[in-house]
């Protein structure tokens, strides 16, 4: 008799320690739905209607009209215009160091080969 009781009680367990666990996932179920449909509402389209990857051009005009939008003060567009130019001057340093890096590899790369060259012919002999 003790033997079935315990069997009961263990099911009644097993019963009542799933109930909880339904209800979390319950739980987590609706806070996923919650925070979809508020990401819905502040972006105004369904993450499933968007598409998986957006184009470049989508995503530069995005960033181009929020630039656009601020206004900038005379001093501001000056400080700016300079340090696009610095920019660009460091980019085109950068640009002819790396042409001579390549250059540099190039003749490396030469040398080497005719060095091997060399090896395989004293190996020959």
């Amino acid at each position: 008799v003790t033997d079935s009781e315990d069997e009961e009680e263990k099911k009644e367990e097993g019963a009542e320690g799933d109930e909880p666990k339904i209800e979390e996932v319950d739980e987590e179920k609706e806070k996923e739905e919650k925070e979809e449909k508020e990401r819905e509402s502040e972006e105004g389209v369904s993450p499933l209607n968007q598409p998986l990857l957006q184009s470049e051009s989508s995503t530069n005009s995005r960033r181009l009209k929020k630039k656009s939008m601020k206004m900038m003060s005379p001093a501001e567009s000056l400080a700016l215009q300079s340090k696009c130019e610095r920019y660009e001057e460091h980019i085109t340093s950068l640009e002819e160091r790396n042409k001579g890096l390549e250059d540099s590899l190039q003749e490396f790369v030469h040398e080497l080969s005719e060095l091997q060259q060399m090896a395989d012919i004293l190996k020959k002999a």
